[in-house]
């Protein structure tokens, strides 16, 4: 446990150093997954590969119930998620997606995020509204009335 808290502050501090610096946006190949921020791959990645099996892999092994999850956590591996999916779309276009599709999850980290045959809009995890922390519902739709251009959407969190 001592090493894996060690290993945990580096990365902290490294990703705290690498954020101040224009080396954030630096765009770094990850095997078949595609091309990442710096900043993404250190915080998102890692936040979201040690949420996962920290909860998934680890505690059923050990016979530990999984630890809760927080916003913050949940909302750095959702970001992960939606990059990886973004990239995924863009390398494969998924056969009839021609509308934007909204996204909706519920819960902590929760979100809306719109989807069209270019992967999640702009690249970047657009968060239209935070949902209620004590929900867990995952609601996905096609988006009739989303009109506006890429552009022209922005990102909008509340709470």
């Amino acid at each position: 446990m001592a090493e894996y808290t060690r290993t945990t502050r580096r990365a902290t501090t490294l990703l705290d150093l690498i954020r101040r610096t224009p080396a954030t946006r630096l765009r770094i190949p990850l095997v078949e997954l595609g091309r990442y921020p710096l900043g993404l791959l250190i915080g998102g990645a890692l936040v979201f590969d040690h949420h996962t099996h920290l909860r998934h892999d680890m505690a059923p092994a050990l016979g530990r119930p999984a630890p809760a999850t927080g916003a913050d956590r949940m909302r750095a591996a959702l970001t992960w998620m939606l990059a990886v999916l973004s990239n995924q779309i863009g390398q494969a276009p998924v056969a009839g997606l021609d509308a934007r599709v909204a996204l909706t999850l519920t819960g902590p980290g929760g979100g809306t995020w719109w989807i069209d045959e270019a992967g999640v809009l702009g690249g970047f995890v657009w968060i239209i509204q935070r949902a209620d922390e004590d929900t867990h519902n995952v609601q996905a739709g096609q988006s009739d009335s989303c009109k506006s251009s890429r552009s022209g959407l922005r990102s909008r969190a509340t709470g």
